[in-house]
């Protein structure tokens, strides 16, 4: 029994068969320094908190800093510590 290996052509949407001994793409060579990531940028959009227009994530972090506002995504992220208990602060039960 053959194993058959199928690829999807980008500009048709056919399913191609490919060769499983073709030649494959040579792995990036480790002594290139890696390659920069990129992080695209946020779409401009009205601020609900000042109704000015946000073109950056820059301009984002800089305004909820000035209004004292926290992204609702990074509310759950965070754990909140509890200070130590005291000896003193436990409360017996039927004692």
């Amino acid at each position: 029994m053959t194993r058959s290996r199928f690829i999807q052509c980008r500009e048709t949407g056919e399913l191609v068969e490919v060769d499983w001994d073709a030649p494959r793409r040579a792995p990036r060579d480790p002594s290139l320094p890696p390659l920069p990531a990129y992080h695209a940028d946020i779409s401009p959009y009205r601020s609900p908190i000042t109704g000015e227009t946000i073109n950056s994530n820059s301009q984002r972090r800089a305004e909820m800093k000035e209004h004292n506002c926290v992204d609702q995504r990074e509310v759950g992220r965070q754990v909140a510590r509890r200070p130590a208990a005291e000896p003193g602060d436990y409360i017996r039960k039927g004692g």
